[in-house]
Parts: C-alpha cells; structure tokens; sequence
C-alpha cells in the first residue's frame, strides 16, 4: 500500500474502512471493531461519523482508557 500513489492508497483506505462498517451491520456488538472504526473515521476527517462509531464503542466498553483516549482527541471530552 505504502508503493501506491496517494489517491490510490485513500482509495484503498476508503473501501476497508467501508467494509468494516458494513460488517459491524452484522456484528454491532463488536466493541473493538467501532473503535476501530472511529479511529480511521478520524483519521479520514470524517468527524460526525467517528463521533458516532466512538459512541458505540464507549456504550460498549464503559470507562475503557482507549476509548476516553479517542474522545479526547477527537475533542469529545474525557
């Protein structure tokens, strides 16, 4: 990936960043996998949507440091 031209490599972070959203639709309680998600929406400058994924997250994994963490710097609060 690192080889590829940056529209190509967005490209590619884009589609499995979209995969990984469409498989928490089957799996919404995979705590780790909305952190995740809200990670590379965050990354992406995709706010309202990390807001939301890290919203799942903490509902499923209450006062876990990573997920406070990832509040913090998406400037949620703590």
């Amino acid at each position: 990936a690192s080889d590829l031209p940056p529209e190509e490599r967005a490209a590619m972070i884009g589609s499995m960043v979209a995969r990984l959203a469409e498989r928490l639709k089957q799996t919404p309680d995979d705590a780790e996998a909305w952190l995740r998600l809200a990670r590379a929406y965050r990354v992406m400058g995709r706010a309202q949507e990390a807001r939301a994924a890290l919203d799942r997250a903490a509902a499923l994994l209450p006062d876990d440091p990573r997920v406070v963490a990832e509040q913090r710097a998406l400037g949620a609060g703590g």
